[in-house]
């Protein structure tokens, strides 16, 4: 009975029911044709020395960072299905806040470390970037910077 009861909260919690229910939503971005960047691809796991070096880097999907109810956040990508990196094993913290703008720190230990900011321009629109270091036991090693828009900024929840 247990295992029935556990395979349908992970059902549920996939589908988002839970979470939204128990967390509030600071931030949701789109990541489609605005986010853009570079990324420094390393010589290291899967990418030879020849291929070393800058290129464009462009980001897909959505991107969600959400305040859990115990004043954790957490960083849900939404592309084929959502995935939390909470869930997977990372580690998510709010760094600094000011009035119109946040940076999280996203970490899976040993593999990644992601800087989030969050921002409002001056002319009122949200914007995020995403500082990022990939390596460790990953196929592909890489550091990029990516900038893009946000639907919606809800700096009011981060408090």
């Amino acid at each position: 009975m247990s295992s029935y009861y556990s395979k349908c909260v992970s059902f549920f919690f996939g589908l988002g029911f839970f979470s939204s229910a128990v967390a509030v939503d600071v931030a949701t971005c789109q990541l489609t044709e605005e986010p853009q960047g570079y990324a420094f691809y390393h010589g290291a796991g899967l990418i030879p020395k020849r291929e070393q070096g800058w290129k464009r880097e462009k980001i897909e999907g959505i991107t969600t960072i959400k305040r859990i109810n115990n004043g954790e956040f957490d960083v849900v990508i939404h592309t084929d299905q959502p995935r939390s990196m909470r869930e997977d094993g990372g580690k998510v913290w709010l760094l600094r806040k000011g009035a119109t703008d946040a940076t999280f720190l996203h970490m899976y230990p040993g593999r990644t470390i992601e800087i989030y900011t969050l921002w409002r321009d001056l002319d009122g629109i949200d914007r995020f970037d995403i500082l990022s270091s990939k390596g460790g036991d990953m196929r592909v090693h890489k550091s990029s910077v990516v900038s893009g828009l946000c639907s919606r900024i809800n700096f009011t929840a981060i408090n």
